[in-house]
Protein backbone atom coordinates (compact mmCIF):
# COMPACT_ATOMS: atom_id res chain seq x y z
CA UNK A 1 0.00 0.00 0.00
CA UNK A 2 1.04 3.38 -0.96
CA UNK A 3 2.01 6.20 2.14
CA UNK A 4 -0.41 8.57 2.09
CA UNK A 5 0.33 11.78 3.68
CA UNK A 6 -3.36 11.94 4.86
CA UNK A 7 -5.88 8.86 5.81
CA UNK A 8 -8.63 8.84 3.31
CA UNK A 9 -12.02 8.60 5.43
CA UNK A 10 -14.07 5.35 4.50
CA UNK A 11 -17.84 5.04 5.60
CA UNK A 12 -18.93 0.81 5.04
CA UNK A 13 -22.67 0.62 4.84
CA UNK A 14 -22.70 -2.92 5.48
CA UNK A 15 -25.28 -5.07 8.14
CA UNK A 16 -23.19 -8.41 7.64
CA UNK A 17 -21.09 -7.81 11.13
CA UNK A 18 -18.91 -10.28 10.35
CA UNK A 19 -17.78 -9.48 7.10
CA UNK A 20 -17.59 -5.57 8.49
CA UNK A 21 -15.22 -7.16 11.26
CA UNK A 22 -13.05 -8.54 8.23
CA UNK A 23 -13.23 -5.29 5.96
CA UNK A 24 -12.25 -3.00 8.94
CA UNK A 25 -9.45 -4.90 10.22
CA UNK A 26 -8.02 -5.34 6.68
CA UNK A 27 -8.91 -1.23 5.77
CA UNK A 28 -7.83 0.51 8.82
CA UNK A 29 -4.02 0.61 9.28
CA UNK A 30 -3.82 3.05 5.51
CA UNK A 31 -7.71 4.39 6.26
CA UNK A 32 -10.01 5.87 8.59
CA UNK A 33 -12.89 3.28 8.91
CA UNK A 34 -16.09 4.34 10.04
CA UNK A 35 -18.96 1.60 9.77
CA UNK A 36 -22.75 1.91 9.98
CA UNK A 37 -25.51 -0.67 9.26
CA UNK A 38 -28.73 1.76 9.42
CA UNK A 39 -29.23 3.35 6.13
CA UNK A 40 -30.87 6.56 7.78
CA UNK A 41 -27.69 6.77 10.13
CA UNK A 42 -25.65 6.94 7.27
CA UNK A 43 -27.65 9.33 5.29
CA UNK A 44 -27.26 11.80 8.90
CA UNK A 45 -23.26 10.88 8.51
CA UNK A 46 -23.01 12.00 5.15
CA UNK A 47 -24.52 15.40 5.81
CA UNK A 48 -22.21 15.98 9.22
CA UNK A 49 -18.76 14.56 7.86
CA UNK A 50 -16.64 14.64 4.86
CA UNK A 51 -16.01 11.17 3.43
CA UNK A 52 -13.81 10.17 0.61
CA UNK A 53 -15.06 6.78 -0.05
CA UNK A 54 -18.74 5.17 0.53
CA UNK A 55 -18.22 1.27 0.84
CA UNK A 56 -22.11 0.21 0.36
CA UNK A 57 -23.77 -2.97 0.66
CA UNK A 58 -27.45 -3.65 -1.43
CA UNK A 59 -29.19 -5.55 0.83
CA UNK A 60 -29.74 -3.48 4.01
CA UNK A 61 -32.35 -3.19 6.66
CA UNK A 62 -35.02 -0.19 6.17
CA UNK A 63 -33.83 0.30 2.49
CA UNK A 64 -32.37 -0.64 -0.10
CA UNK A 65 -29.03 -0.24 -1.22
CA UNK A 66 -30.00 1.06 -4.91
CA UNK A 67 -32.41 3.96 -3.58
CA UNK A 68 -29.79 4.82 -0.85
CA UNK A 69 -27.10 4.96 -3.80
CA UNK A 70 -29.36 7.30 -5.22
CA UNK A 71 -29.86 9.51 -2.71
CA UNK A 72 -26.11 9.64 -1.88
CA UNK A 73 -25.48 10.66 -5.01
CA UNK A 74 -27.68 13.74 -4.59
CA UNK A 75 -25.91 15.09 -1.19
CA UNK A 76 -22.28 14.13 -1.35
CA UNK A 77 -18.77 13.91 -3.59
CA UNK A 78 -17.89 10.88 -2.31
CA UNK A 79 -16.96 7.89 -4.60
CA UNK A 80 -19.63 5.41 -3.89
CA UNK A 81 -18.11 1.64 -4.54
CA UNK A 82 -20.89 -1.21 -4.52
CA UNK A 83 -20.16 -3.98 -2.33
CA UNK A 84 -23.03 -6.92 -3.01
CA UNK A 85 -24.11 -10.45 -3.29
CA UNK A 86 -26.23 -9.23 -5.99
CA UNK A 87 -24.25 -9.76 -9.04
CA UNK A 88 -27.40 -9.71 -11.69
CA UNK A 89 -26.59 -7.05 -14.50
CA UNK A 90 -29.78 -5.06 -13.71
CA UNK A 91 -28.23 -4.34 -10.25
CA UNK A 92 -25.25 -3.39 -11.86
CA UNK A 93 -26.89 -1.11 -14.63
CA UNK A 94 -28.89 0.68 -11.73
CA UNK A 95 -26.05 1.08 -9.25
CA UNK A 96 -24.14 3.45 -11.69
CA UNK A 97 -27.59 4.83 -13.18
CA UNK A 98 -27.68 6.22 -9.64
CA UNK A 99 -23.84 7.09 -8.79
CA UNK A 100 -21.62 4.49 -8.66
CA UNK A 101 -18.34 4.54 -9.64
CA UNK A 102 -17.46 0.59 -8.94
CA UNK A 103 -19.35 -2.63 -8.17
CA UNK A 104 -17.74 -5.31 -6.10
CA UNK A 105 -19.53 -8.62 -6.14
CA UNK A 106 -18.96 -11.09 -2.96
CA UNK A 107 -17.59 -12.71 -2.31
CA UNK A 108 -14.19 -10.84 -3.20
CA UNK A 109 -10.82 -11.15 -2.00
CA UNK A 110 -10.05 -7.88 0.09
CA UNK A 111 -7.30 -7.12 -1.61
CA UNK A 112 -9.24 -6.08 -4.86
CA UNK A 113 -11.15 -4.47 -2.99
CA UNK A 114 -8.22 -2.41 -1.45
CA UNK A 115 -6.89 -1.68 -4.78
CA UNK A 116 -9.84 -0.76 -6.27
CA UNK A 117 -10.41 1.84 -3.18
CA UNK A 118 -6.64 3.16 -4.60
CA UNK A 119 -8.34 3.54 -7.86
CA UNK A 120 -11.07 5.80 -6.89
CA UNK A 121 -9.06 7.81 -4.38
CA UNK A 122 -6.34 8.67 -7.47
CA UNK A 123 -9.23 9.71 -9.79
CA UNK A 124 -10.68 11.87 -7.00
CA UNK A 125 -7.11 14.19 -6.58
CA UNK A 126 -7.98 16.56 -9.30
CA UNK A 127 -10.51 19.50 -8.33
CA UNK A 128 -13.77 19.71 -10.01
CA UNK A 129 -13.33 23.09 -10.29
CA UNK A 130 -10.64 23.85 -11.82
CA UNK A 131 -9.15 21.16 -13.75
CA UNK A 132 -5.47 22.17 -14.32
CA UNK A 133 -4.59 21.39 -10.78
CA UNK A 134 -3.38 17.88 -9.53
CA UNK A 135 -1.48 16.59 -6.16
CA UNK A 136 0.81 13.74 -7.13
CA UNK A 137 0.68 11.46 -4.10
CA UNK A 138 3.77 9.54 -4.82
CA UNK A 139 6.19 12.13 -5.62
CA UNK A 140 5.03 14.71 -3.22
CA UNK A 141 4.16 17.41 -5.94
CA UNK A 142 1.77 20.15 -7.15
CA UNK A 143 1.05 20.39 -10.76
CA UNK A 144 -1.02 23.42 -12.27
CA UNK A 145 -0.86 23.66 -16.00
CA UNK A 146 2.02 22.57 -17.16
CA UNK A 147 3.93 23.43 -14.28
CA UNK A 148 4.98 21.65 -10.74
CA UNK A 149 6.46 22.31 -7.60
CA UNK A 150 7.99 19.63 -5.35
CA UNK A 151 6.59 19.94 -1.27
CA UNK A 152 8.14 18.97 1.87
CA UNK A 153 6.56 15.75 3.43
CA UNK A 154 4.96 18.48 6.02
CA UNK A 155 3.63 20.81 3.22
CA UNK A 156 2.58 18.52 0.98
CA UNK A 157 0.51 16.83 4.09
CA UNK A 158 -0.98 19.97 4.99
CA UNK A 159 -1.81 20.94 1.35
CA UNK A 160 -3.65 17.24 0.44
CA UNK A 161 -5.76 18.32 3.89
CA UNK A 162 -6.83 21.64 2.74
CA UNK A 163 -7.40 20.50 -0.59
CA UNK A 164 -9.79 17.81 0.49
CA UNK A 165 -11.76 19.90 2.85
CA UNK A 166 -11.91 22.55 -0.22
CA UNK A 167 -14.44 25.66 1.57
CA UNK A 168 -13.95 24.35 4.80
CA UNK A 169 -11.74 26.22 7.76
CA UNK A 170 -9.21 24.24 9.47
CA UNK A 171 -8.08 24.75 12.21
CA UNK A 172 -3.69 24.47 13.48
CA UNK A 173 -5.03 21.55 15.79
CA UNK A 174 -6.92 19.62 12.37
CA UNK A 175 -3.95 19.91 10.46
CA UNK A 176 -1.63 18.69 13.43
CA UNK A 177 -3.72 15.49 14.15
CA UNK A 178 -4.36 14.38 10.36
CA UNK A 179 -0.41 14.95 10.00
CA UNK A 180 2.47 11.92 9.94
CA UNK A 181 5.52 14.56 9.67
CA UNK A 182 4.41 17.23 12.05
CA UNK A 183 5.41 16.27 15.92
CA UNK A 184 2.19 17.13 18.32
CA UNK A 185 4.66 17.54 20.85
CA UNK A 186 6.46 20.77 19.05
CA UNK A 187 4.84 24.59 18.84
CA UNK A 188 1.95 24.81 17.01
CA UNK A 189 3.15 28.05 15.63
CA UNK A 190 5.23 25.55 13.33
CA UNK A 191 2.12 24.52 11.10
CA UNK A 192 1.60 28.82 10.59
CA UNK A 193 5.26 28.58 9.41
CA UNK A 194 4.59 25.69 7.09
CA UNK A 195 1.39 27.56 5.47
CA UNK A 196 3.47 30.26 4.97
CA UNK A 197 6.12 28.31 3.06
CA UNK A 198 2.86 26.59 0.98
CA UNK A 199 1.38 29.58 0.57
CA UNK A 200 4.53 31.47 -0.77
CA UNK A 201 5.14 28.28 -3.64
CA UNK A 202 1.75 28.02 -4.26
CA UNK A 203 1.12 31.22 -5.17
CA UNK A 204 4.78 31.19 -7.63
CA UNK A 205 2.85 27.61 -8.93
CA UNK A 206 -0.21 29.35 -9.20
CA UNK A 207 0.55 32.74 -11.46
CA UNK A 208 0.10 34.70 -7.95
CA UNK A 209 -3.59 33.12 -7.07
CA UNK A 210 -3.93 33.22 -3.23
CA UNK A 211 -5.55 29.91 -3.12
CA UNK A 212 -4.82 28.87 0.65
CA UNK A 213 -6.99 31.62 2.86
CA UNK A 214 -6.11 32.44 6.49
CA UNK A 215 -9.36 32.53 8.85
CA UNK A 216 -8.03 35.20 11.91
CA UNK A 217 -8.60 33.20 14.75
CA UNK A 218 -10.00 30.39 13.03
CA UNK A 219 -7.46 28.94 10.67
CA UNK A 220 -7.12 28.24 6.97
CA UNK A 221 -9.38 27.20 3.77
CA UNK A 222 -8.29 25.95 0.43
CA UNK A 223 -10.27 27.92 -2.40
CA UNK A 224 -9.95 26.68 -6.07
CA UNK A 225 -7.72 29.17 -8.29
Amino acid sequence: MKNRAYKARILLVEDDQDLADLLIKFLQEDYDVIHLINPYDALDFIGLDDVNIILLDLSLPQMDGLVLCQKISKISKAKILISSARSAIDDKLHAFKYGAQDYLAKPYDPRELQVRIELLLNKDTRLNKDENLYLDNDALSVSYKDEQISLSTAEFEIFSQLFRHEGQILSREQLANAMDAHSLDSSLDSISVLIGRLRKKMKVLCEGADCIKTIRLSGYKYESI
